[in-house]
């Protein structure tokens, strides 16, 4: 008890290796009983119940109180972003969560790297938003530079290297209003 690290590590081996998902919820309640403030058992907490659990509202305040723990906390910025674009179609709250990832993750830290673990991460962060971008605002040119910025991150990523080479389309469809964009909305 009151090891908040230890409770969320078990939490990890119980969910991920064990499949053990009653089990992995419980240690991680016990890792934010221990410390309310760790922003990883809200994180870990809140992958949980969005992919398992398919709770929504608790994924959401799992990952808002990670945010409020650690204002950083890069992962947990871009999986708000990724729940409130595709489960909530929330073009706003996400772009704004997708923003802060991306500041977050290329944020100096102690020792002078992002907190991005890779830039694969950082690099579907770009995508998600470059998705709001032309879906959402008809900001192809801000789409456009994030599908770059994607690129440069993650190089073999097909989906990006797809969606950059269909903007002169996408564009084309917005300016006469044809079908094509509502299909890839």
């Amino acid at each position: 008890p009151g090891y908040a690290n230890a409770h969320t590590n078990l939490g990890d081996l119980l969910q991920y290796k064990r499949k053990d998902i009653d089990g992995a919820e419980a240690a991680y309640r016990a890792a934010i009983a221990a410390e309310p403030g760790y922003a990883r058992a809200h994180f870990s907490l809140g992958v949980l119940l969005q992919k398992q659990r398919n709770d929504i509202d608790g994924a959401e305040a799992a990952y808002r109180a990670a945010i409020a723990a650690e204002p950083g906390y890069a992962r947990a910025h871009f999986s708000l972003g990724v729940l409130l674009q595709k489960q909530r179609n929330d073009p706003d709250g996400a772009e704004v969560a997708l923003r802060a990832a991306i500041a977050a993750a290329e944020a100096p830290r102690n020792n002078g790297r992002g907190q991005a673990s890779t830039a694969v991460a950082l690099g579907n962060a770009h995508g998600a938003l470059a998705v709001i971008l032309f879906t959402k605002r008809n900001d192809f040119d801000g789409a456009e530079a994030e599908l770059r910025a994607a690129i440069a991150l993650d190089p073999t990523n097909a989906s990006f290297h797809r969606l950059l080479a269909l903007m002169p389309q996408l564009r084309e469809a917005a300016r006469r209003q044809t079908p094509l964009i509502d299909r890839l909305r």
